[in-house]
């Protein structure tokens, strides 16, 4: 009966182990690609790798070290899809790839993690020649669209960049300000963040939350956006370049005047001369004055074999743990690497070669200081294992860098660290045999069996066979075996049976766009019920204004922060109160438009009925 019995279960475990895994959602379905944009590259350009991860939320990417090669991170986007009722989603991320020296050259797999899975890229191979010998155009590299400049004619919106000094070393960070200057008569929307265009500079990645502030410019105040970032000269020589970004104006198309009120719009907290009644978006690209900067070469006088192209103030700490070891236990050294400069090219401290010790790869981490990455602190875990027990302190580490102000070579090296080996029991002096006493037999008074004693460092043995048991009973016989497989067999079916359930959900996208669209619009008619019940009739159709172009972003597949009041009256009946409610929410963002408790009443019911009616 017992066999009857586990014959099913094993069948059920490994029939649902399999669906399991048939249908689990998602399986297989990550994978990543690098390509790069040139095949060939003079040592004084640099190409664009893109590396692309498919079906996944979060990407962490470790570049490999390849020699005479320097990797310079530009930036990551990602990308959402719905095709014919199937999501798809990417991530890319790119860098830029600058050759040193001529030559072929191939980039190994690269490692990406990517949601707890260790995936790899294809080898990408690709060929350095020498320095181009004419003038790269980048620098002179306009957007095709309309560009509105920084001369003083610049009236509503302007673009400007500052640094700190005009000639750097070839691999120097310098800082770079950058700011935009908003006119505060006007309403602006920022549709992407300011850009490098030109050659010979990479810019760190810009941040997503700018510093905001008021500043008077020419008798005209103005909402000034400012981002602080860092230019590394790449390529040797001058080069001009520019900063461009793209907004979007609201441009007044008629007007007439009343008295000074508070703007509702992007900045909040804007005053007005005057109230309009219409207007046009714009989209426009803000250029800012081009500068020349000049990237000179490294000395080559004096200049270390092992120098990794670190450029700046650093200082140097060691110290090793623990300082009293057994020969062969591991000692682990703590480097710490401190200043000012360009972290990505510090490396950890020489350890010099030597037969004594064996050592193997540090790991790395960088704590920055105020999220700058020129300022901080890099730290090194390394491994050290003595073989010789007449070490008794560790060798200075040395690590050497560039300092950009006194432009010469700079080396630090560590104080030597005493430390105390002890050898291992029996293995002080030469090898020594392990002695023995005679080997004594007594009897186990409670099984009977005789066993050896006085035997140094064995286990005693057993010298005859001890009592038999009657019968040895199958695993898979025993009672806790069958619960234990009973209980997995039904976890497993409860697995498949939401695995499928997810399945299906997949593959109705509409209904999970309804779900989303029901639960976003419930979260909106509470906070504009909340603005209702206090007769705050700016925030209410401020509200109003917001659950509109989500709900109608949502059933449009659409950017919501797109859509205008034209676009209502395009895609929407006439007559309908969600295209009312729009253009008062726009007035009342610009003048001083105020509904009284009934007339939100009325509002609030009709938009609640409208929106319902998309779900």
């Amino acid at each position: 009966m017992v066999n009857r019995l586990y014959r099913p279960l094993l069948v059920i475990l490994l029939l649902t182990t399999a669906m399991m895994v048939i249908t689990r959602p998602g399986y297989g379905s990550k994978s990543v690609s690098a390509t790069l944009n040139e095949n060939q590259i003079p040592v004084d350009m640099a190409a664009v790798l893109t590396i692309t991860v498919e079906g996944g939320q979060s990407v962490d990417i470790n570049m490999p070290e390849v020699k005479h090669l320097r990797f310079h991170r530009r930036g990551q986007s990602s990308q959402v899809q719905m095709i014919n009722g199937s999501f798809s989603s990417s991530i890319a991320t790119v860098y830029l790839v600058e050759p040193l020296e001529p030559g072929d050259y191939t980039i190994p797999p690269i490692t990406v993690y990517c949601d707890g899975e260790e995936l790899l890229t294809q080898p990408v191979s690709f060929t350095a020649t020498a320095k181009s010998n004419t003038q790269s155009q980048t620098g002179d590299i306009r957007s095709s669209k309309k560009r509105i400049g920084s001369g003083k004619g610049a009236k509503l919106v302007f673009l400007k960049a500052q640094v700190q000094k005009e000639t750097v070393y070839s691999g120097e960070m310098i800082p770079v300000r950058i700011e935009a200057y908003f006119n505060r008569k006007i309403q602006a929307n920022l549709l992407t963040l300011p850009k490098l265009v030109g050659d010979g500079f990479v810019l760190s990645p810009l941040s997503d939350k700018p510093s905001r502030s008021m500043k008077q410019v020419d008798n005209s105040r103005y909402i000034v956006l400012g981002w602080t970032s860092f230019l590394t000269g790449i390529k040797e020589g001058s080069h001009p370049l520019h900063f461009e970004l793209q907004a979007e104006l609201l441009m007044p198309q008629r007007s007439r005047m009343f008295s000074r009120f508070r703007n509702q719009g992007l900045f909040q907290d804007d005053l007005f001369d005057d109230f309009f009644n219409d207007y046009q978006a714009k989209t426009v690209n803000v250029a800012s004055p081009d500068l020349t900067l000049e990237t000179v070469a490294l000395p080559t006088e004096g200049r270390p074999i092992n120098f990794s192209g670190a450029i700046g103030n650093f200082s140097l700490e060691v110290a090793a743990n623990p300082d009293d070891v057994e020969i062969g236990e591991p000692i682990t050294l703590t480097m710490s690497v401190q200043g000012t400069g360009n972290f990505d090219r510090v490396v950890a401290p020489y350890f010099p070669e030597s037969k004594k010790w064996k050592k193997y790869s540090p790991s790395v981490q960088f704590e920055p200081e105020n999220k700058r990455p020129d300022k901080g602190a890099k730290r090194f875990e390394q491994a050290i294992v003595a073989q010789d027990p007449t070490i008794t302190e560790i060798p200075p580490l040395s690590l050497n860098y560039f300092d950009p102000v006194s432009g010469r070579y700079k080396e630090m090296t560590s104080d030597p660290i005493p430390l105390s080996i002890r050898s291992r029991p029996g293995q002080s002096g030469s090898p020594q045999l392990i002695q023995t006493s005679p080997q004594e037999q007594k009897e186990d008074t409670r099984t009977g069996i005789a066993i050896t004693t006085n035997i140094e460092g064995l286990a005693p043995l057993k010298l005859r066979q001890g009592i038999p048991r009657p019968t040895i009973r199958p695993l898979f016989q025993q009672n806790w075996f069958i619960l234990t497989m009973a209980m997995c067999g039904c976890l497993l079916l409860a697995l498949v049976t939401i695995g499928a359930v997810r399945r299906q959900q997949q593959r109705n996208p509409e209904r999970q766009l309804r779900a989303t669209m029901k639960k976003r619009l419930g979260h909106h008619l509470k906070k504009i019920d909340q603005a209702r019940s206090k007769n705050d009739s700016r925030e209410f159709l401020a509200l109003c204004r917001s659950a509109i172009q989500e709900q109608l972003g949502l059933h449009w597949q659409t950017e919501a922060a797109a859509i205008t009041a034209n676009d209502l009256e395009q895609r929407l009946e006439p007559g309908s109160s969600l295209i009312t409610v729009f253009q008062m929410a726009d007035q009342a963002a610009y003048g001083g438009l105020n509904l009284s408790a009934k007339e939100m009443d009325f509002h609030y019911s009709r938009i609640q009925e409208e929106l319902g009616a998309l779900l």
